[in-house]
């Protein structure tokens, strides 16, 4: 049994990073109809999946997100994950009504501190307006001392541990355990 589902909704996404792992772009496509998800995630719920998080490319960019968190309510846990950057007035409202069980705001670049400050505010409004909320933390090798430096500035920001998802790096700058030694 699949307790928890990881879809990607678009390949669509603005920020274009070089390290996403799906290709995600601008100009990426979405292929899933409304009604085909839901009817696949109830198939699913009914058949024992709990949860259900949502990534792209870009979440924000699927025009139905909404509707189908709306939809989804009460049939599995629903979260998602973005890079904020179309996190507006108008989604934080419609985000509100359609009550996500999660969402998580990606950090990137922790060396930038208008992103970091940008996910804290983000955040910690969308904690404000009754929304569980996260962080998806990208660490890597190169911006180890600025990462340490952000994830303080989230804990000073009220942002403990509990609710920030350390990442590293898939396949280059990757961060590594040194190898085990028993002496």
């Amino acid at each position: 049994m699949l307790e928890r589902l990881s879809i990607e909704l678009t390949n669509q996404c603005g920020k274009h990073c070089s390290f996403c792992y799906n290709h995600s772009h601008p100009s990426g496509e979405t292929r899933w109809d409304l009604d085909e998800l839901i009817n696949f995630i109830t198939d699913c719920a009914q058949a024992g999946t709990k949860a259900v998080s949502f990534g792209g490319g870009e979440p924000l960019e699927y025009p139905e997100l909404c509707l189908l968190l709306e939809r989804l309510r009460g049939v599995v846990f629903r979260s998602f994950t973005t890079n904020g950057l179309l996190l507006d007035e108008d989604w934080l409202d419609r985000l509100t009504i359609a009550a996500p069980d999660k969402v998580h705001i990606s950090i990137h670049f922790p060396d930038s501190h208008a992103e970091v400050a940008r996910v804290i505010a983000q955040v910690n409004t969308l904690a404000a307006r009754g929304i569980n909320s996260g962080v998806n933390f990208l660490v890597t090798i190169s911006n180890l001392i600025p990462a340490i430096a952000a994830a303080a500035r989230l804990r000073q920001a009220g942002i403990e541990n509990d609710r920030i998802v350390y990442l590293p790096m898939r396949g280059q700058d990757t961060l590594t355990p040194p190898p085990y030694s028993n002496r």
